[in-house]
């Protein structure tokens, strides 16, 4: 089976899968084509482990991941979000709550 020809007959199936993992279908259509990208010049080894719908589940739940890792460990309060709490914080208060606190931490014995 060519690439081509698996990618027209499973590329449905592996895109309903990663709509049920990603729970977005437009994430999922992107996760399928990025590991179908990452599995075409490796087809024909894919291909000779026999079982290329396991191999390529395993690619796809793996990038999942791999994006959500990437999203959580980099993911940033957009721009509305910091407005709002802009807003509410009185700059002044919170500069001297602040220095109270490292005023009480600096009494601390050292060992604590």
């Amino acid at each position: 089976m060519t690439f081509d020809e698996y990618v027209r007959v499973r590329g449905p199936a592996l895109v309903r899968l990663a709509w049920l993992i990603a729970g977005d279908r437009h994430l999922g259509e992107d996760l399928v084509q990025e590991v179908l990208t990452r599995a075409y010049p490796r087809w024909r080894k894919i291909l000779s482990g026999g079982q290329p719908d396991v191999y390529l589940r395993r690619m796809l739940v793996n990038a999942h991941i791999s994006w959500r890792r990437k999203r959580s460990s980099g993911e940033v309060a957009d721009g509305a979000e910091r407005v709002e709490r802009a807003d509410r914080v009185d700059i002044g208060a919170e500069a001297a709550e602040r220095d109270a606190v490292w005023r009480m931490i600096s009494r601390l014995p050292p060992n604590q």
